[in-house]
């Protein structure tokens, strides 16, 4: 019985091996999640290239319970629907945008700005 579930571990290992193999080389892009510094909301209608926010993780062990750096939200917020639909209607296209938007701060000083589709909303019956 034991060498059955060593022989299915075995080779449930390289199927996952040859699974992560396979998303890697087939990816568009691929990113070091330690090379993250920081996660903030969006705030400029024109994205920033480069950042000059010091990684401060190796010097203070409690960063990522530091509640300043929480995004509370806006009353602005509930004003976006979501969707493309939502879009299409507004008249301020590039500002509704960037209130989809987040930005990953990387420790080489770049940011990427991604844009999500619709914003997140506790009483939606799919995230409960």
């Amino acid at each position: 019985m034991s060498s059955s579930l060593e022989e299915y571990k075995q080779t449930t290992m390289k199927v996952e091996i040859k699974r992560g193999i396979y998303h890697l080389m087939h990816a568009h892009g691929v990113c070091d999640l330690r090379s993250i510094v920081m996660v903030q909301r969006a705030f400029q209608l024109v994205p920033q290239r480069h950042h000059n926010q010091k990684d401060d993780r190796l010097v203070e062990e409690s960063w990522f319970h530091d509640s300043s750096r929480v995004d509370k939200g806006m009353d602005s917020d509930d004003e976006d629907e979501g969707g493309d639909e939502s879009l299409n209607r507004s008249n301020r296209k590039p500002y509704l945008r960037m209130k989809r938007s987040f930005e990953l701060l990387l420790n080489t000083g770049r940011v990427i700005r991604f844009e999500v589709r619709d914003r997140y909303r506790p009483s939606d019956p799919f995230l409960t």
